[in-house]
């Protein structure tokens, strides 16, 4: 920790960073009203529909913003990018099986395994209530973990509102003169509700800093959820949700291949009881389904040797069931019953010049069965002192179906068992306390296991364009185990509120990729084989920090800090770490009009791990102005412009050295 603390008093040498840090810090000079803000002592995302929010403000910049976008703004939260479409979360650098995404609280496994199809472009802002990141063993609500949790939670019908209300909006941009149109409508009765969105995106290939363009990576896609929502009686209420996604022409210029066609559907069936059923005092219980098809496709690339076809399919359903109850008067007690099965396949038929196909499963028929308890107890102490203890155990049974993907491993494995059984276990332990009237300290420390993926386990001649290499899964890997604890000190004050979160983690069997002398590579051009295995041990170390400041009631100023150092037991980097970066946002607000600058800023980042294919990545700076204007009750006009002196630059985690971005104009209509 004395490490992450002098690596940054260097870097804040740097006048971006220092006039990043001074812009927010220096509008505390005044006290006035009280901000009243949302708590920070969670990274939660909620009402994202709210205009005039300060947080909300901030992660939402643009009416029109992604998902994606809106992660990339969240403490703690980075993006692994291999195209302008399907970007990948990462979380204080946990990444893959390491970090449970989930679509109000059903698990959801993409089916491409390349990781084009991450969770997180299923939905988009318009089908969403909250954005919920819980970090390292907190998140073990949503599966056994270490490397956190983040739940997108969909927004619900409103029963006995407005009989009808909604929003409506066209933005259009620039630097891949890209068409987004998004809408929602809430229709309500006395006993019903009725809910739809829809958002459509089309973007062409977009131009980097200095007016390059990046070929490969324009993208069409459609979002439709509908929900409906039906009063029971008093205190029940039954919720049908569907949720639809397609995506087309996907184009992923960092990688060999694109993706033709993704299509998502996602359906749950939900009932809930708001006073006592038996012991518990309120009850949801949840039945959902969910199918990814994925086609990955090089028809329109230049200069293949040999053409791919490679589908993929996953399919999972669940049942959960969780309710609050009170085993010790006065301390609330959470309990969360869960079962999922997903089923898995990757294909790949290679069309040889010969004229001969070849198939294979790269993703072998596979199926993963998971049943676990989730039990959280909440203690109350008094008014200044709580805790609560938590525990999530995961029994998992994982079974390789008979046929192709079989027989391929048999190769290797001769012996290999089709069926395995595992358990993980988390144990989290947090505690709070008030230091003073503005003042509280969160401390929280746990030890967490995850299980490895099935494409960890089965993943058949895997390519990665990352470092060159094919990867195999390996049957026998062991658990990730990790030791975490963390800190939280927050500020509230009537102008200013600031927190900031150093943390720890030590990570037992680490899964990485070894090189395999041994074994012959399957992918024309690959460097080498590399299997999955555990590596004896690896640590992470890192603070958050974000501070909000109102020194006017017309001038909003927020600026959050992320940084994170990773090393594996011989004491050489991690892959894949992203180096310090600083966003900084000021926004003033006049009558109907308000205008806003943005400051991005990382740092430089020499600390890499050679043998995984990374590069250095020079230090880097943008700078964005948006404005808007109210122009009635019902119409609101947007505009600005992003990467404002056209930088040509790219993030670390950005696969390939493909550069972002350029200078983008934007505009945008909501009614």
């Amino acid at each position: 920790m004395i490490s992450t603390v002098l690596g940054i008093s260097r870097i804040t040498k740097r006048w971006p960073v220092f006039w990043l840090v001074f812009m927010t810090i220096s509008a505390s000079a005044q006290d006035a009203d009280s901000l009243k803000m949302r708590v920070l002592q969670e990274v939660v995302f909620e009402s994202i529909e709210g205009e005039d929010d300060t947080l909300q403000n901030f992660y939402r910049a643009n009416a029109s913003a992604t998902t994606e976008s809106i992660l990339s703004r969240m403490k703690g939260f980075s993006l692994m990018r291999r195209g302008a479409y399907g970007q990948e979360p990462v979380f204080r650098s946990m990444q893959g099986g390491q970090l449970n995404v989930t679509i109000d609280g059903m698990k959801i496994f993409g089916a491409c395994t390349d990781k084009m199809d991450p969770v997180t472009i299923y939905v988009e802002p318009q089908n969403l209530s909250a954005i919920q990141a819980q970090a390292g063993t907190q998140g073990a609500e949503f599966g056994s973990t270490f490397g956190g949790a983040l739940n997108m939670k969909l927004a619900e019908p409103v029963i006995q509102e407005a009989p009808l209300s909604g929003q409506a909006g066209l933005d259009y941009q620039t630097a891949a003169h890209s068409v987004n149109y998004f809408s929602r409508m809430n229709i309500s009765t006395r006993q019903s509700a009725y809910r739809v969105s829809v958002t459509y995106r089309k973007s062409g290939n977009y131009r980097a800093g200095g007016g390059e363009e990046v070929p490969y990576s324009q993208y069409e896609k459609i979002n439709v959820a509908t929900s409906g929502k039906w009063t029971l009686g008093k205190y029940d209420t039954l919720q049908l949700n569907a949720l639809v996604d397609q995506g087309d022409n996907l184009g992923f210029p960092a990688l060999p291949m694109d993706v033709g066609r993704a299509t998502a559907g996602i359906f749950s069936l939900v009932y809930h009881r708001a006073a006592p059923l038996h012991f518990f005092h309120h009850f949801t219980t949840k039945i959902y389904h969910n199918e990814i098809a994925h086609r990955m496709d090089d028809s329109q690339r230049e200069g293949i040797a040999m053409h791919m076809d490679m589908p993929g399919r996953s399919q999972t359903s669940g049942i959960f069931a969780e309710g609050e109850t009170t085993i010790f008067p006065g301390h609330p007690t959470r309990i969360k019953a869960e079962y999922f099965i997903n089923r898995l396949i990757g294909e790949m038929t290679m069309f040889t010049p010969d004229g001969t196909p070849m198939y294979m499963q790269t993703a072998p028929h596979s199926r993963r069965q998971n049943t676990a308890l989730f039990i959280s107890q909440h203690l109350r102490f008094d008014d200044k002192n709580k805790a609560e203890i938590s525990f999530r155990g995961d029994l998992l049974k994982d079974h390789l179906f008979p046929g192709t993907g079989r027989q391929e491993w048999q190769v290797f494995l001769p012996g290999l068992a089709p069926s395995a059984l595992n358990f993980a276990g988390t144990l989290s332990l947090r505690y709070d306390r008030k230091l003073a009237r503005k003042v509280r300290l969160e401390a929280q420390a746990g030890y967490g296991q995850r299980p490895p993926t099935l494409n960890e386990r089965y993943g058949y001649y895997l390519f990665n364009r990352f470092d060159g290499y094919d990867y195999l899964g390996n049957p026998e890997l062991k658990n990730e185990t990790s030791w975490n604890a963390e800190a939280t000190l927050n500020y509230f004050g009537k102008k200013i509120e600031w927190q900031i979160t150093p943390y720890y983690q030590k990570i037992h069997h680490y899964i990485m990729g070894e090189i395999a002398e041994e074994i012959n590579t399957m992918t024309p051009g690959a460097l080498g084989v590399k299997q999955n295995s555990n590596l004896r041990s690896a640590a992470l170390s890192g603070v958050d920090a974000m501070v909000l400041a109102r020194p006017l009631a017309a001038l909003q100023a927020i600026t959050t800090i992320k940084y994170t150092i990773g090393r594996d037991v011989n004491g050489d980097a991690l892959p894949l770490i992203p180096p310090l970066k600083i966003v900084s946002s000021l926004r003033y607000d006049i009558s109907n009009i308000h205008v806003q600058a943005e400051c991005e800023w990382a740092a430089a980042q020499d600390r890499i791990n050679a043998s995984a294919g990374e590069q250095k990545t020079p230090s880097w700076t943008t700078l964005a102005l948006r404005t808007g204007w109210r122009i009635n009750s019902f119409l609101q006009c947007n505009a600005g412009v992003e990467n404002l002196f056209d930088k040509n630059y790219r993030e670390h985690l950005d696969w390939g050295g493909i550069p972002r971005q350029g200078r983008n104009f934007y505009l945008n209509a909501v009614y």
